[in-house]
C-alpha cells in the first residue's frame, strides 16, 4: 500500500487508478471489462476505499474483538472484489486465509479449570 503512494505514480494521488487498472493488469477476465465501463466517479471512490482499506484495517486487526472482526471483513471484501475482476492466481486466496485468522471462538469460554 505504501508503495502505491510512494511511487510517485499520480493515478494513485488523484484517485484514477482502477480506471486503468481493470484493462492493463496481468490476466484480466471477463469481470474486468464490465468494470471498467463503471462511472469515473465511482472508480475514484473504489480507488480511495481500496487505498483506506490496505493502510488503515490492516492496523485495526490489532484491535478489540469487534473492531478485529470488522476489519477482517473489509479486507476479505477487497480481496474477493479484486478476485472477481481480475487474475492473481492464489495470492487473494492466500490472503483471504490469513483474514481467517482474526476470527475467533468469540463466545467460548475456556472451562478447563
Amino acid at each position: 500500500m505504501a508503495g502505491k503512494l510512494a511511487s510517485g505514480d499520480p493515478t494513485w494521488r488523484d484517485f484514477t487508478a482502477l480506471q486503468y487498472h481493470y484493462w492493463t493488469q496481468p490476466l484480466p477476465n471477463p469481470l474486468s471489462w464490465f468494470a471498467q465501463l463503471l462511472p469515473a466517479g465511482l472508480q475514484r471512490a473504489s480507488t480511495g476505499g481500496t487505498l483506506v482499506i490496505e493502510l488503515v484495517f490492516p492496523f485495526l486487526l490489532f484491535g478489540p474483538r469487534r473492531v478485529r472482526l470488522a476489519a477482517a471483513a473489509m479486507l476479505a471484501a477487497l480481496q474477493l472484489a479484486i478476485l472477481a475482476t481480475g487474475n492473481y492466481g492464489f495470492f487473494n486466496l492466500l490472503t483471504l486465509v490469513l483474514c481467517l485468522s482474526a476470527l475467533d471462538a468469540g463466545s467460548s469460554r475456556n472451562t478447563d479449570g
